[in-house]
Parts: C-alpha cells; sequence; structure tokens
C-alpha cells in the first residue's frame, strides 16, 4: 500500500463522522470489467454468471471535484454455470488520486481524478451470508449475555495483556489483547490513528471462547473551535454492538458527542442519548467475520485489517445514506 491509499484511509477515518463516504454506491460490472484484466475477466465470465449492477465505495461531498465517484472494492453477486450455486465476486483494486496534471496528490479531497489498479478477485460462497433474523425473546437474551461478558470481561483485574503496534506513512496503530487465567482471549483493543485530525478504536468483548459478543467502536476527529482562537474541539460517534455467538447483530445504538478536554468529553459521553442505529445486515456480517479474524490471528495484516474494517462500517450505513 502506498502513501496514496493510506491517504484514502486518512480520509475515510477522519470524516466517517460525518458520514460522508459510503459503501452501497451502484456500478455497473460493464464498468469495473474495465479495470480487470482481460484474462482474469475472460475467466471470472466463462465459470459464472455475474450481476449487471453490483456495490461501491462512494466517495463523499466533502471531494470538492469527486463526490459521488465510486471506488473499489467491488461487489457483485454471481451465479455458477456449473453448479447453479449462488456466490459473491469482490474486485480489490489498489486506489490512487491525482491531480489536474495526472500526478498523484496527497489531498485526495482536492483530486481531480482517480486511478485504480486491480490487485486480485475474492469469491465468497452462499451469496450474501446475511444471518438468520432472531425472535424479539432471543434478542433480549443476546443483548443480556452480551452486557454479562462485557461487565465481566471489564471488571476482571487478571487479564494478562500482549500488545504490537504498527506504523506506516500516515497510518499507526496500537492492538491490545487480553487473556484470563485460563489463556482464553477475552478482550481486544485495535486503537488505529490515521492522518492528524481523527482515528477509530473498536473494542471487542469475547465470551469463553474467545467470540465476540459485545463490541464498542468509536470515530473520533479535531477541529478548531471558531470560538476560540488556537483551542480545538473533539468530535466522537460511537456504536455498541451486541452479537450473538453465531454472528447476529442483536442490538445497534450511536451516540454522538463532543468536547474540548477529557473531562468536559467524558461528561458528554455520559449525557448523550443512545439513539437505534439500523445497521445494514450485509455489512453487520462482513462485521463480525472482521471481528472474529481479528480475535483469532496474532499477527493481524494491518492494512487488511484497517481496510476491512472501515469498509464493513461503510456497508452497515446501507446504500441509501447520505
Amino acid at each position: 500500500m502506498n502513501i496514496r491509499t493510506v491517504s484514502l484511509l486518512a480520509v475515510i477515518s477522519s470524516m466517517v463522522f460525518a458520514q460522508s463516504i459510503k459503501a452501497g454506491g451502484s456500478v455497473s460490472f460493464e464498468e469495473v470489467r474495465g479495470k480487470i484484466p482481460g484474462g482474469v475477466a475472460r475467466h471470472i465470465e466463462a465459470g459464472s454468471a455475474v450481476a449487471e449492477v453490483g456495490e461501491a465505495i462512494r466517495l463523499g461531498r466533502h471531494f470538492t471535484h469527486l463526490g459521488g465517484a465510486r471506488i473499489g472494492p467491488y461487489r457483485f453477486e454471481a451465479i455458477s454455470k456449473a453448479a447453479g450455486g449462488s456466490f459473491e465476486i469482490t474486485i480489490v483494486t489498489e486506489v490512487q488520486f491525482l491531480g489536474q496534471a495526472g500526478n498523484a496528490t496527497d489531498s485526495p479531497e482536492e483530486a481531480a481524478k482517480v486511478s485504480e489498479t486491480f490487485l486480485h478477485y475474492e469469491v465468497r460462497p452462499g451469496g450474501d451470508g446475511a444471518a438468520a433474523e432472531l425472535s424479539d425473546q432471543e434478542r433480549k437474551n443476546v443483548v443480556a449475555l452480551a452486557k454479562k461478558v462485557y461487565n465481566e470481561v471489564s471488571s476482571n483485574q487478571n487479564l494478562r495483556y500482549s500488545r504490537s503496534e504498527y506504523e506506516r506513512d500516515e497510518t499507526s496503530g496500537t492492538l491490545r489483547r487480553g487473556y484470563d487465567q485460563n489463556n482464553h482471549l477475552r478482550m481486544v483493543e485495535l486503537s488505529v490513528a490515521t492522518g492528524d485530525h481523527g482515528g477509530f478504536k473498536v473494542e471487542i468483548y469475547c465470551n469463553e471462547t474467545s467470540i465476540p459478543s459485545f463490541v464498542l467502536w468509536e470515530d473520533s476527529y479535531w477541529s478548531f473551535d471558531p470560538d476560540k482562537p488556537g483551542e480545538t474541539i473533539d468530535n466522537v460517534a460511537e456504536r455498541r454492538f451486541y452479537f450473538s455467538s453465531q454472528g447476529q447483530l442483536a442490538r445497534s445504538l450511536e451516540k454522538v458527542f463532543q468536547g474540548t478536554s477529557p473531562k468536559d468529553l467524558l461528561g458528554n459521553r455520559d449525557q448523550a442519548k443512545n439513539y437505534q442505529y439500523a445497521a445494514d445486515p450485509h455489512g453487520a456480517v462482513f462485521f463480525f467475520k472482521t471481528l472474529k479474524n481479528l480475535t483469532q490471528t496474532g499477527n493481524p495484516d494491518w492494512e487488511k485489517v484497517i481496510n476491512d474494517l472501515h469498509g464493513a462500517q461503510n456497508m452497515m450505513d446501507g446504500p441509501d445514506g447520505e
């Protein structure tokens, strides 16, 4: 991943609070086919019937010249010509933002063009894989269990932690894993800073079999205080997810708050109202799988983890969000 790709992650992370970059922008396979090497495209089409329209990441309004443009990864439903089963194809590309003269730019928001290079494609069986619907009572049970797991893990003073760090170009991160006395993974905390203005943090609280149960996601960015020159305001969007051990999302909440100091931020967080967050079920499935992979991998592929987590958050916002 080069600096231009990392710059994209910086923009996504710092602006996701404003929900200005979304997944779910429709795109035709004919358009994406032009980004795929001919031999690879022929191989895909020889074995499968690909849907004419799929999904992509849609650039938000803060991109001066590129607002509304689509970029990869691109996702299409497909049917095997041989077996007849359904599956999903994801076309993965490397993105570069270019200026008017065609040169790479470190300011994606002001870029005039986008260049994409095909990297590979991925196949996932079983269509969108959305989890089975929970009954009202099952939702209550899952939420109660997730709360129990959170309270049990967060109050455990005897967890043994491992720590790893990552830094490349504009992106840096810290990964902590907490193990109980039986050496079971019970908690994962990933903090990522992208650029100078923002980042995200995810805390994963696991049951006794190390499966994610309660998840706390926090996106943050800072801006200058217009009323107090030289001072800053921290802006935070916090989401809470309650998962069953099979990956079914029983409840999701969201609150938004800001503050000018750690004490102010904490107080406003406690007073902020929780709202029901209507997560797209397909995005929730992908989010759970990404979280599960993070709990089961000792040395994660940081770039893939960051891309997948942001992709999942954008997918959960749904195709109609603006």
